[in-house]
């Protein structure tokens, strides 16, 4: 794992702001962790009034060693309705893997199953197939990376299934079987038969209803307007390291 020093130097810039939300992502979040992961962070900020007011509450950050997502409330919705995957693992996160909520996913984790839609499987099989491209045409990929980029491949495609076949949430994390599989592919990788199941994710989904987007959009409109009303609660980033340092404590 990182250090905590360096979540702290990553989140430097953001050190006046509040925290509405905030995660471990990745292999954490999967159950593939092993000693040598880092903590994939994700963290929803608070707008300000000002940027709220002069329609400027939308961005987000991506920062690197250690992976740190930064985002504000509209950004992170924008990535919900879009159906993207890693976004909507928040939605179904252990709980272990928590680190702070003001309520936001709480009030969000019941549409989870209506916002996996054709765009979720779309990505999800898109970044196995760039996968599998980069396994076969990459000579300098380490047998860690090949091993784990295999492992994630397999991950992508079984979550897939699971939504096709049952209309599920994005799953955050698959059950013990699968997991006990995944952890084979990152010891010891996988035959070739990733390229076959990745055209076995039929039929496509249907797109995101009405009915959801507008519920998500509302709770959205509902969170700004307390925050504009002093009325939202809200952590440190202080607040955020603590979390953090807890969570890696518990996982050493």
């Amino acid at each position: 794992m990182s250090d905590i020093e360096d979540y702290k130097e990553r989140l430097a810039p953001f050190a006046g702001r509040r925290v509405l939300s905030a995660w471990v992502g990745g292999s954490h979040a999967h159950g593939l962790s092993d000693a040598g992961s880092d903590m994939d962070l994700r963290v929803i900020l608070m707008p300000e009034s000002r940027e709220i007011m002069l329609g400027e509450a939308s961005w987000n950050r991506s920062l690197h060693e250690p992976d740190v997502a930064v985002m504000t409330p509209i950004a992170y919705m924008h990535a919900l309705l879009k159906g993207a995957p890693n976004m909507l693992e928040s939605l179904t996160l252990p709980v272990g893997c928590l680190l702070l909520d003001s309520g936001l996913l709480r009030s969000l984790s019941p549409f989870a199953g209506k916002l996996a839609t054709c765009n979720t499987i779309k990505a999800a099989t898109g970044n196995a197939r760039a996968n599998i491209r980069a396994l076969e045409r990459r000579t300098d990929l380490s047998e860690r990376k090949r091993n784990k980029m295999m492992a994630e491949t397999e991950r992508l495609l079984l979550s897939a299934q699971r939504v096709q076949a049952g209309g599920a949430a994005w799953p955050c994390r698959l059950n013990d079987d699968d997991i006990q599989t995944l952890r084979r592919i990152r010891e010891t990788g996988v035959s070739d038969s990733l390229r076959l199941t990745v055209d076995a994710v039929t039929p496509p989904l249907p797109p995101l209803d009405v009915v959801p987007r507008r519920q998500v959009e509302e709770s959205i409109i509902d969170l700004h307007h307390r925050i504009l009303s002093s009325d939202m609660e809200s952590f440190s980033v202080d607040d955020l390291f603590d979390a953090l340092s807890r969570f890696e404590a518990s996982n050493e």
